[in-house]
């Protein structure tokens, strides 16, 4: 059995130990998995870490009583991937690289499980298409780059989707005796064995990712009820469901103690339509060119549909497609239905568990074309991403370079004065770049092992400017680090100098551009002030 033999068909010749992706479709998802590890590794430390990856850090510091017991009071992510993170922090270290590489190698699983997942669903050919889309879409290849817990939850519905097309391909299997399982119905107990790891693993990553459990459970459970009924089938489903649960049962005392925190001073608010579209074009779609929004929303609905003509045209299958359907589909619904109903959750990211089944969807495109231009028509559309993919290096969110303010700080004259934050979550990457001990937060203080530093923002008043400055009486100058989140930088700038303070050195603004796919801009300052003589 080649390593390409994960998951076969329960075709006869699989059975006898034909490779997946047999000869030069074997080279070809080499090449493909190759592409995808160099556009996630080569720049991995490139960027340095921003707020929410300097949060994982932050989590990673703090003990296994608190994130298995405490945490749900202050974090809606579970405690599974900080704990993987604390592990893995103590033998790697805590540099950019090492933080982000275990969603490097994710990512990169990801691409082979998509690849898969296609070569169960129709041939090499879908698998490998499948799996190129992965590897150049710039959605998948940011959040393999980022110290957090989306490029998991992405492998989670990948692992999901190879399961589920496995056995959606081989529903007579399900009818057979258990014992069957052991000989020659492994490939689909491999199936369901995947179905159950993946449901459990996507809400330990989120707690969003309950949905797309729900989704794919409920959807197999409509299919068996459909086209089987066989009191078989529905056993090992159940069985599939049990394992599942059973994988998912240590993160039910933080489920409910999310029922616990009050979710009142909330950062995320729910969008405006326009910008409901836009994030639903950054994650359904991927921006090459230039174009309005609404274009990009109509060639999203043409790729989209394209897709799906296409992958009902390669495999027959309507089983698969309507998983992938109400998977991709299902997810945002819920998703927008939470945000205006219940609570704010709809971001981008918190939709990454739609894109598995999207880019599968998206394999199908040439096969919407006559068969001698599938070939051209998929190195095409491969092009397209990958121009898309060089036309836009620039990460997705541009953060603040908190490296580049600390080493202007170190190398100033004033290098070992007092930091003040504003707002105050911003102390963590300060802290991590600086490695300076007298770094003060407004308007919290230092985090402790009670709480995380707080999120919530607002411009100081005068009063508690005053008291600011007086906790910095006495220090001959200290610095100033404004970001985005305090409405009025030259307010805060004002009421320093009416206190008696002059501006001492001046590191400068930097404006940060962004990437077009995203809205994002961010101003910092960062300045050094002295008591007027």
């Amino acid at each position: 059995m080649t390593p390409y033999s994960i998951l076969p068909t329960s075709s006869p010749a699989a059975s006898k130990g034909r490779a997946l992706f047999p000869g030069i479709w074997g080279l070809a998802l080499a090449g493909v998995l190759a592409a995808g590890a160099l556009f996630r590794l080569v720049t991995i430390g490139q960027d340095p870490i921003w707020l929410d990856e300097a949060y994982t850090l932050w989590f990673t510091e703090q003990s296994w009583e608190f994130l298995w017991r405490s945490m749900a009071g202050v974090e809606t992510f579970p405690p599974l991937y900080y704990s993987l993170m604390k592990v893995w922090t103590q033998v790697a270290g805590t540099s950019e690289v090492a933080l982000r590489l275990p969603s490097a190698l994710v990512g990169i699983a990801s691409i082979l499980l998509l690849a898969i997942a296609g070569r169960l669903a129709r041939s090499p050919a879908l698998g490998v298409m499948a799996g190129g889309i992965c590897a150049l879409w710039q959605f998948q290849i940011h959040y393999a780059m980022e110290a957090r817990p989306y490029s998991f939850a992405a492998l989670a519905v990948a692992l999901m989707l190879a399961g589920a097309v496995q056995v959606l391909r081989n529903p007579d299997a399900l009818r057979r005796p258990w014992r069957d399982f052991a000989t020659g119905e492994r490939p689909t107990l491999l199936g369901l064995v995947a179905i159950a790891f993946g449901m459990a693993l996507a809400p330990w990553m989120h707690v969003t990712g309950a949905i797309p459990t729900l989704i794919a459970g409920l959807y197999l459970l409509g299919w068996w009820a459909i086209r089987d009924r066989s009191g078989a089938a529905f056993a090992k489903l159940m069985a599939t469901a049990a394992l599942a649960l059973l994988l998912y049962l240590p993160n039910f005392r933080f489920v409910l103690g999310l029922g616990g925190r009050d979710m009142a001073d909330f950062w995320l608010q729910a969008p405006k339509a326009w910008q409901l579209l836009q994030i639903t074009v950054q994650v359904y779609s991927q921006k090459v060119m230039a174009l309005p929004l609404k274009a990009e929303a109509v060639l999203m609905v043409l790729l989209v549909i394209g897709g799906a003509v296409g992958f009902w045209r390669a495999t027959r299958s309507g089983a698969i497609l309507g998983l992938i359907v109400a998977l991709m589909a299902g997810h945002w619904l819920a998703m927008v239905a939470l945000t205006y109903l219940v609570q704010p959750v709809l971001l981008p990211r918190t939709l990454i568990f739609a894109q598995p089944p999207l880019l599968l969807l998206l394999a199908g495109l040439p096969w919407c074309l006559p068969r001698r231009m599938h070939a051209v028509a998929g190195l095409a559309f491969l092009g397209y991403l990958g121009a898309g993919f060089l036309l836009h290096t620039v990460r997705l969110n541009n953060y603040a370079d908190y490296r580049q303010m600390a080493a202007a700080i170190a190398e100033s004259p004033d290098a070992d004065a007092p930091v003040l934050v504003m707002p105050g979550h911003f102390i963590l990457p300060v802290t991590y770049y600086s490695g300076k001990a007298d770094v003060r937060a407004f308007p919290r203080g230092a985090p402790d092992f009670t709480r995380v530093p707080a999120t919530t923002t607002h411009d100081p008043t005068e009063a508690e400017m005053a008291d600011l400055l007086a906790s910095l009486s006495g220090t001959p100058s200290f610095w100033v680090m404004l970001g985005n989140g305090m409405k009025n930088h030259a307010q805060v700038m004002a009421m320093i100098e009416a206190a008696g303070y002059d501006r001492h050195i001046a590191v400068g603004t930097a404006d940060y551009h962004p990437n077009l796919n995203y809205f994002t801009r961010l101003d910092k300052e960062t300045l050094a002030f002295a008591p007027r003589p």
